[in-house]
């Protein structure tokens, strides 16, 4: 077998991780040695691996890679595991949303997630021990971790394809715990970022101590019942589907405000004499009702002051000023589209005429 080279790990401080944003946080050696992590990529001329001969995969759930990975690997995998990464996918979404207090715990960071991706030809290197601190860290820097399909979010969880072909079927999970597969393109940007992320704490694995799935989700979510667990996934499943809808209507109400902006200036422009000619009546209209309500008010104080006078009496001066008043309210009222019967004609509003010539 041949070796592909990839860049070496980063030198970690003593006692700390050096995160992928530079912070560094406390790490706890165990007292006795860990296990070494080898996630140096071979090439695997004999195609053991997700060959590229293989029939599409059947959906990947916990049970069937529980299944796959006892017979492939010498490591025999229990219902401890199993169990582990049922609790990895139910939570998947709460530790992705959770990012900020997984990378600030050493123990949480590292505590091992029981998937083992691979490519064809290339194997598992690479891909061996994640950890949900991995996870995280590669949900939240590589835009192809997370897959909107129909305007439900998914979280890729495991990677399966070929290197050179670009073919795959990697795994996702919803916020509901559900999975499915998914070809994901390009590829490319899939594989080497997830390798580049988990290679990355390769030395940090075999060195420090680190909680089990099971007691990440008791710290930070408490002892929940099944019913809890299925409410939370639930709650994130529609914030996920309540938030994708609100970016939807966003853009669709942008991308609908341009296209009627442009039909608008279309009409302006190609009935701009005759609109040129409404908009100066327009602010004619305006001027003359300033006009007016200047003359109103000022007729209106000096009835008051006469009526003060005692030259006129309570109802001759009602009589008088209710008809002026009644005008000046009347001249209050902006401006607006029943005024001009023509632009609801064309189509267009009272704005759309005043923001254009002005």
């Amino acid at each position: 077998m041949g070796i592909i080279k990839t860049e070496n790990c980063v030198n970690h401080p003593e006692g700390g991780i050096l995160l992928r944003n530079g912070s560094v946080i406390e790490a706890y050696r165990p007292e006795q040695i860990m296990e070494t992590v080898d996630n140096t990529l071979h090439l695997d001329t004999m195609g053991v691996y997700f060959g590229l001969r293989n029939k599409k995969p059947a959906e990947a759930t916990p049970s069937s890679i529980g299944g796959k990975l006892k017979s492939l690997f010498s490591k025999a995998e229990d219902k401890k595991e199993d169990d582990e990464l049922t609790l990895f996918l139910n939570n998947a979404w709460y530790f992705y949303e959770h990012f900020e207090e997984i990378c600030a715990d050493s123990m949480k960071f590292l505590a091992r997630v029981p998937v083992q991706s691979g490519l064809a030809y290339a194997g598992t290197g690479g891909f061996n021990r994640p950890t949900l601190g991995v996870y995280v860290e590669w949900w939240h820097s590589c835009d192809k971790a997370v897959v909107d399909l129909n305007g439900e979010k998914w979280l890729v969880w495991r990677i399966s394809g070929s290197p050179l072909s670009g073919c795959n079927k990697c795994s996702l999970v919803n916020a509901a715990g559900k999975t499915r597969t998914h070809t994901i393109l390009p590829f490319k940007e899939v594989w080497p970022s997830f390798i580049k992320v988990n290679k990355r704490y390769d030395d940090c694995k075999s060195q420090y101590m680190a909680y089990t799935i099971q007691e990440v989700v008791t710290l930070m979510r408490g002892d929940l019942d099944e019913r809890e667990s299925t409410h939370i996934a639930q709650c994130f499943a529609l914030r996920s589907q309540v938030a994708y809808l609100a970016s939807h209507l966003q853009h669709e109400e942008a991308e609908n405000a341009q296209l009627r902006n442009t039909l608008v200036t279309t009409i302006i422009k190609y009935n701009e004499q005759e609109l040129h000619g409404l908009y100066y009546r327009y602010q004619s209209e305006v001027d003359l009702r300033k006009i007016r309500r200047n003359q109103l008010i000022e007729e209106r104080l000096t009835l008051r002051r006469r009526f003060k006078a005692g030259i006129f009496t309570q109802a001759e001066y009602m009589h008088i000023v209710t008809p002026i008043s009644t005008e000046i309210r009347d001249l209050d009222r902006p401006l607006d589209d029943q005024d001009y019967p023509r632009l609801k004609e064309l189509g267009i509003t009272l704005t759309d005429l005043i923001t254009y010539f002005e």
